[in-house]
């Protein structure tokens, strides 16, 4: 089965508006509307419990959601990471000296450059 937009749990409820995605509201409640600068503790609504409750139920499903879509990126990169790492290895058991040098001369290139681009924007 593939994913559609409008298969998601979500699909077609006006009241969604994204805020599983950031974990914020996009209206605010009634009990935040204005700040709280006297110190006084503000009281918890039941509906800012359920609007909680619901928020962290969605996660796991946008979670599952994302997974099911990337799936082939998670494998691709964890192949490819795994790979050069074996590659990796057997050149330095293979050119133990020669790989050492390269490594630190990478490292010291890649922090000179660093450097010298942080100099340039700044």
């Amino acid at each position: 089965m593939t994913w559609t937009p409008s298969s998601a749990p979500h699909a077609g409820n006006p009241d969604y508006a994204h805020s599983a995605y950031n974990g914020v509201d996009d209206q605010p409640s009634s009990s935040s509307s204005s700040s709280n600068v006297s110190g006084e503790a503000e009281l918890v609504t039941p509906q800012d419990l359920d609007g909680l409750r619901k928020s962290i139920s969605n996660l796991p499903h946008l979670v599952f959601e994302d997974l099911s879509i990337a799936w082939p990126v998670v494998v691709g990169c964890s192949s490819g990471a795994i790979l050069f790492g074996l590659v990796w290895l057997v050149l330095i058991r293979l050119l133990s000296g020669l790989m050492v040098w390269i490594s630190l001369l990478g490292v010291a290139v890649g922090a000179g450059l660093g450097k010298l681009i942080k100099v340039y924007i700044n």
